[in-house]
This record gives structure tokens, C-alpha cells and sequence, in this order.
């Protein structure tokens, strides 16, 4: 569900220090979590 994203997006951004959804993308295209 929607909620559920938004729970795991903002538990993410949190352990990882990281404020905004860009910057939490930009993580993941860097690390190879998803492709760019």
C-alpha cells in the first residue's frame, strides 16, 4: 500500500542520514539498488 512506501522510504532516509527523495534516489543509482 501507499502508506507502507511511505513508511520504508522514510525509515530509509533516516539510517542513512539522507533529508529529500532526490538525494535518496541519486543513493540508490549509485549503489546499484535500481537502475538508472
Amino acid at each position: 500500500s501507499f502508506r507502507t512506501v511511505e513508511a520504508h522510504r522514510r525509515n530509509m532516509k533516516t539510517k542513512l542520514g539522507i533529508h529529500s527523495l532526490a538525494k535518496l534516489i541519486s543513493y540508490a543509482v549509485k549503489h546499484g539498488i535500481v537502475k538508472n
